[in-house]
């Protein structure tokens, strides 16, 4: 049986191993396991199903609810959402571990296979699209700000009269609390951070007292997802890499989750692609230079398109159960 390589070893790239390995299909899942500061993420309540539907054990993490904040005088509760707040290394482990013990077969280099699974981020979207956005969290030390996750939608710059939205979130965690921000176009994380501490501190006095507990971390999120873009050169993407991360959160798990379901659906008839360089799959973007870019539209040579797919899902064989 020919096997599906899945190039990232983040929560898409897992879940989208577990899949195919639960499936009985021969998986390897490839990617450096790139230590980022720790910080804590936020699990949506549709991405926690589609991990407990797969066997990942989600009821320990504590699930808060969720307050919408406009300005310092004007906040909403939310009562059908709720986030799971959980560390993020945690997080990454928990979904490896799951992955291998449903037989994927993690490697450190990409070798050649009938059919890809790009799960990178937004490594693999080659050219960035007008879609990215810069996302940012850190965590801090100090009094615990409340007991819900809130987010606080942030003014766009007074002086940019073309200013793209912003938002920042605060997750309550024992000791202190991770501060997250996103933004689409182009702000230094550094900035976005000091603004999100700042517009935060105004619903909550006690951030104020929090320091920081760890370095930023920070990346772009892609928000450009199309039906036509996720099945390409190269594989399938999914995650942030099919440009699936909320532009007001930066959350991207509650795509990545479900999309790493995709590559399960029943196949197009099979076709040879090859896997990226394997020193592209940290989910970094790094810009091309023009003597290697080439016109969007175009195909490298050596390389076959899924194009007679009618639906991204279908650019990976997998039998069906």
């Amino acid at each position: 049986m020919s096997h599906v390589v899945v190039v990232g070893a983040g929560p898409a790239g897992a879940v989208a191993a577990a899949v195919l390995a639960r499936g009985g299909m021969p998986v390897v899942p490839v990617g450096r396991e790139d230590r980022e500061p720790r910080y804590d993420v936020l699990l949506s309540g549709p991405a926690r199903e589609i991990l407990r539907s797969i066997g990942v054990a989600v009821d320990d993490w504590p699930v808060l609810p969720v307050t919408i904040a406009f300005d310092a005088a004007t906040s909403h509760a939310v009562p059908e959402a709720g986030y799971a707040v959980v560390d993020s290394s945690e997080f990454g482990d928990a979904l490896r571990e799951h992955a291998i013990r449903c037989g994927a077969d993690y490697r450190a280099t990409v070798p050649e296979a009938p059919h890809v699974v790009l799960a990178g981020g937004a490594g693999h979207l080659g050219d960035p699209p007008d879609g990215i956005a810069v996302s940012c969290a850190r965590r801090f030390a100090g009094p615990v700000p409340g007991d819900r996750v809130v987010l606080r939608l942030l003014a766009p710059p007074a002086d940019d009269p073309r200013g793209r939205p912003r938002c920042a979130w605060l997750a309550p965690v024992p000791g202190g609390c991770t501060i997250g921000a996103s933004a689409l176009g182009a702000v230094l994380a550094g900035d976005l951070m000091a603004e999100a501490v700042a517009a935060l501190a105004e619903l909550d006095p006690r951030v104020r007292e929090c320091v920081p507990d760890g370095p930023v971390a920070a990346g772009p999120l892609s928000c450009a997802f199309s039906p036509g873009s996720a099945a390409g050169p190269g594989g399938l993407r999914v995650g942030d890499a099919a440009g699936l991360a909320n532009p007001f959160t930066g959350e991207g798990l509650s795509g990545a989750v479900p999309s790493g379901r995709w590559p399960r659906e029943p196949s197009c008839p099979r076709r040879t692609i090859r896997p990226p360089r394997a020193g592209n799959t940290s989910g970094c973007w790094r810009p091309r230079s023009s003597a290697t870019s080439r016109p969007r539209g175009t195909r490298p040579a050596g390389t076959t398109w899924p194009g007679a797919c009618s639906r991204p899902a279908r650019a990976v064989s997998t039998p069906s159960t």
